[in-house]
This record gives structure tokens, C-alpha cells and sequence, in this order.
């Protein structure tokens, strides 16, 4: 009989609570709901939803608490939601918003699943930037949490540090790129670096470990394969990513977020 799966950590990405990019007749706030129900509906136990930037489109505190309103059905199951800021996000407006409806913990870097971590790092650079910055402190803790603790590691970044293959998103990714990667290569036990951002998935070698990037819950961007820098729509479903501790490894599933059939969509 085959063990039943170890940790399972949902990521869900770029959510843009207050946006206009959701599909014709949806919206994210409708497309969130039904994030969270197809979680519900998973036929294993949800151990972490990890949301990996662009929560919401233009940092307003009224974006957040409208965001964490429709979190709370996970946190009724027991399953706790761990918020990392993209570019479209304000940090500071964040916290305060977390700590003021008593979810900060939401906001945790170091969270440990048994025999997985997930550590978490903010690229937010702020000003309007698309792109992102991690910083020398935060390569720094990084370097000092990964020396303190050899389990297998999902490190979880907004903004990817390796090109996809995509002109108009590479123009936008990690700045400081070889600083994380000369940290990521110094420990063999980064499982991942996922990230969110460019509104696909994609796998990439990078520094001795792998990076995947997730979809988003609301839109993705199509595929962009030559030198111009284009950000064409697709029509592809919403989807998330279902990370699956198997023991040895991290099997990383790419699940399509479709409406279940009593929602009347």
C-alpha cells in the first residue's frame, strides 16, 4: 500500500483583488472563491495555501481585507494561508491590515511542515516597479535560516530570478538574481524557489535547484516566444500548483481552478 502523501502546500498566485484583468464575466474576488473551494475540494489535506505576490492590485487596505474575507473559509478547515507581496502590493499597508483582523501569522517568513520548511521573501521594491529587488539583508537571513536547518526547503519569491523565455516578463524579473543564487547554491536542500508573476507555469534549472513559477488564479498571460516585448492574453483556465511532499521529493501538480458543478457557472 502506497504511504499517504506528506505535506501538501496549495500555492495560489497573482490574485489582483481589485483589478479588471479576470476573464470576460468573472472577477478576482469571484475567482479567489473558487480557489478556495477547489482547495476544499481536494481529496487530500491541505497542510498550506501559499500565495505568492500580487494579492491585490493596487495595495489599498480595502483590497486586503476583501482579500482575507475570502481566506477565512480555509482558515475555518484549519488550513493556514501564508501571504508573500508582489509588485502590485504595498507591504506596510499589508501588515497592518493582517494584524488589525488578527492574521498576522499569515505574514510569517520561517514556517516549518514536519519534515518540509517554506521560507518566504519579499521582492516588493515599491515606487510603481514591475520588477523586483530581495536585498542584501534578506540574502543574508536567508543564508543564516537555510544554515540553521537542513530539511527540505521551498524558498517562495514574487518575482522569478531566471528568464522563462518570455521577452516582455524577463524584462521584469528578480534584479539581484545572482545574489540569491549564490545563496541557493550553497544549500543542496532548496527543494524549490516558486514563484508567481508572469501569470504561467514554467520550469526552470537554476543554481543547483528548481524553480517554478505558478499561474494565475484569474488570467494568464499566452505564451511569448520571440524578441518583442508583447504581454498577450490567454484564455487558459485558472489554475494553481499542489506541492506534494512524497518523501524523497516535491511532486509540484498543475491543477486547473474550475467551478464546481453547484455553483450554477
Amino acid at each position: 500500500m502506497t504511504a499517504p502523501p506528506g505535506p501538501v502546500v496549495v500555492q495560489l498566485s497573482d490574485i489582483h483583488v481589485g483589478s479588471r484583468l479576470a476573464r470576460a464575466g468573472a472577477t478576482p474576488e469571484g475567482e479567489l472563491d473558487r480557489a478556495v473551494a477547489a482547495v476544499a475540494r481536494l481529496d487530500v489535506p491541505v497542510d498550506l495555501v501559499l500565495l505568492t505576490g500580487d494579492l491585490v492590485d493596487h495595495g489599498a487596505a480595502d483590497e486586503y481585507e476583501r482579500l482575507l474575507r475570502r481566506l477565512a473559509p480555509l482558515t475555518a478547515r484549519g488550513v493556514r494561508s501564508l501571504l508573500v507581496p508582489g509588485n502590485h502590493d504595498d507591504p506596510a499597508v499589508l501588515a497592518e491590515v493582517a494584524t488589525r483582523l488578527g492574521a498576522h501569522d499569515a505574514l510569517a517568513r520561517d514556517v516549518g511542515l514536519g519534515p518540509l520548511r517554506v521560507l518566504t521573501l519579499d521582492s516588493w521594491i515599491g515606487g510603481g516597479a514591475d520588477g523586483g529587488r530581495v536585498g542584501p539583508e534578506q540574502c543574508a537571513w536567508l543564508d543564516a535560516a537555510l544554515g540553521a536547518d537542513d530539511r527540505p526547503t521551498i524558498v517562495a519569491v514574487h518575482h522569478p530570478p531566471v528568464p522563462i523565455g518570455h521577452a516582455g516578463l524577463d524584462s521584469m524579473r528578480l534584479a539581484d538574481a545572482d545574489a540569491l543564487g549564490a545563496v541557493i547554491a550553497r544549500h543542496p536542500h532548496v527543494e524549490r524557489v516558486v514563484c508567481g508573476h508572469v501569470h504561467r507555469g514554467v520550469t526552470v534549472r537554476w543554481c543547483g535547484t528548481v524553480v517554478t513559477t505558478a499561474p494565475s488564479s484569474i488570467r494568464q498571460f499566452a505564451p511569448a516566444f520571440g524578441p518583442e516585448r508583447r504581454f498577450p492574453k490567454s484564455d487558459e483556465t485558472p489554475a494553481m500548483v499542489v506541492h506534494v511532499w512524497t518523501g524523497g521529493a516535491l511532486a509540484s501538480h498543475v491543477v486547473e481552478i474550475r467551478p464546481d458543478a453547484h455553483d450554477g457557472t
